[in-house]
């Protein structure tokens, strides 16, 4: 038809036709409806280890240490694996950054106490060894020695390798010639041999060793990491804060290794 012939169009005549619907809507919706009826309404409560974080992470001034009985909860919690991964870290980043106090101390040993069996070893001394020595050798391992001579139990444990460029306890006490107990049964036959004996972590308690492997992870990101800085200087590593495990197992009171009273 001509324009301005005064013939009126059809209906709809012009106007662009509308997107066909796709095939699969019907499947769609069907799968939608499926969804609405099988999905877990989401929970508003929150994790039980998240409030161990929030006293933590509370910034400057709210912050505060957590009491003896909460750091022992939390700690319990982690060894028993009921707290997520990323969970943990917070925590432990948290408590770098903020330092342990001694209540909080003392609530990690209860706890990892908790989890030895029992009786565990029977000793007059419990001596813990995690640093290792970058600059000096181990002499503390001939006072250990003295002391065994002289007729105290000496109950040593502690960890290698988890710091590169460290002489540790284990690896000086392999080249004394002294053995390394594998577990409890080995360990008590040991010190009744000698009065001296040295415990691996992960003998004394496997979880806890999983937790000191977790100080691997950060240093491998900052090796991997380099600045681009201009074409005179050269790539240099990025610096960032480190994670560590709290120096928890450092002091007197230690997992339980037996009584500090001379036998």
């Amino acid at each position: 038809m001509q324009p301005g012939s005064g013939a009126s169009r059809p209906e709809g005549a012009g106007r662009p036709a509308p997107f066909p619907a796709p095939a699969h809507s019907g499947s769609v919706a069907a799968g939608v409806r499926r969804l609405e009826t099988q999905s877990t309404p989401l929970t508003t409560e929150p994790h039980p280890f998240a409030r161990f974080i929030a006293v933590l992470g509370r910034g400057k001034s709210l912050t505060r240490a957590l009491t003896l009985a909460e750091a022992e909860e939390a700690m319990a919690m982690i060894l028993a694996g009921r707290a997520r991964p990323e969970q943990i870290g917070a925590f432990l980043m948290l408590l770098r950054v903020k330092e342990e106090t001694g209540d909080e101390i003392a609530g990690f040993v209860r706890a990892v106490r908790a989890t030895l069996p029992e009786p565990a070893i029977r000793a007059d001394l419990d001596w813990p060894s995690y640093a290792g020595k970058r600059r000096r050798l181990p002499w503390f391992l001939l006072a250990a020695l003295t002391l065994a001579d002289a007729g105290w139990r000496v109950a040593m444990h502690g960890l290698e390798g988890h710091t590169a460029g460290r002489l540790y306890a284990r690896e000086a006490i392999a080249r004394l010639g002294l053995p390394i107990a594998g577990g409890f049964d080995e360990a008590t036959a040991h010190l009744e041999a000698r009065n001296f004996v040295y415990l691996p972590l992960d003998a004394l308690c496997p979880r806890l060793a999983e937790l000191f492997a977790l100080r691997a992870i950060p240093a491998c990101a900052r090796r991997s990491i380099r600045w681009r800085g201009s074409s005179t200087r050269s790539a240099r590593p990025l610096r960032s804060s480190r994670c560590f495990i709290p120096a928890t197992w450092r002091s007197t009171a230690t997992p339980r290794c037996g009584s500090a009273k001379r036998a």
